[in-house]
């Protein structure tokens, strides 16, 4: 059974303000995550490559996404989103979804206000809005960031206010139990994670993922299940460092 080697760790402060606790954070600046999607008849809808990075004091969480040429006849997706992340406190100040879809340029950018509650929201072709939110608040990329850092364990139920689209979430992350998932890299001991979205105290349909994390200090996704309403597909781990 492979196991993803030691890195280098940084013992922070998470939310003490807020009633936090002390821990050492999962993942480092340099580390870099590879993974192939697979979505419905596709056998190979494109890649995606995540890196921690940092940026002025923070961590910069970048995600690029490369489409397949199948997928691209279809549905042409690429694009960067990126979240820069406050390590201390364990939330995001800053998030950016620069992408294209089928031709069409779809850019927002959320700047976290977390100690004044409040987030600035802005979208291509919308008016910008202030809206209200919790301390601690996530988006979508930082959110699994965060969860990595957590002292998961199978039993475990934790929900985390979440910020998308101009869209106030909760997700819903559930920790069933441990797994031993074989991929192309090998096989390896995982906690299986079921998470989910609500929208307005209702569970948002048709949104569903199951995460499979390594049950070690580094919690790395290795596998990944994904539904939506328009069909569902695979994301595996493909290389890491």
């Amino acid at each position: 059974m492979l196991q993803f080697p030691a890195v280098p760790v940084l013992c922070v402060e998470t939310m003490a303000s807020e009633g936090g606790t002390t821990g050492c954070p999962a993942f480092q600046p340099g580390e870099k995550l590879q993974y192939r999607v697979s979505w419905g008849k596709i056998l190979s809808a494109g890649t995606f490559e995540v890196a921690v990075k940092n940026s002025q004091n923070l961590f910069e969480f970048a995600l690029h996404v490369q489409p397949s040429p199948a997928a691209s006849a279809l549905c042409s997706l690429s694009g960067e989103i990126s979240s820069r992340y406050d390590p201390t406190n364990g939330f995001p100040v800053l998030y950016q979804k620069v992408f294209t879809l089928n031709k069409k340029n779809a850019n927002e950018v959320t700047q976290f206000n977390q100690l004044g509650r409040s987030a600035h929201w802005q979208a291509l072709e919308k008016p910008p809005r202030e809206i209200a939110i919790e301390v601690g608040t996530q988006d979508p990329v930082s959110a699994l960031y965060s969860i990595r850092n957590l002292g998961l364990r199978p039993g475990m139920q934790l929900y985390l206010p979440l910020l998308d689209g101009g869209k106030k979430y909760l997700l819903e992350v559930r920790v069933t139990g441990t797994e031993l998932v074989s991929i192309s890299l090998g096989s390896f001991k995982t906690l299986r994670l079921e998470v989910g979205l609500y929208l307005e105290g209702r569970i948002v349909p048709n949104k569903r993922f199951i995460v499979w994390l390594t049950d070690d200090s580094r919690k790395i996704p290795v596998l990944a299940s994904i539904t939506l309403p328009f069909g569902g597909g695979l994301v595996e781990l493909t290389s890491y460092s």
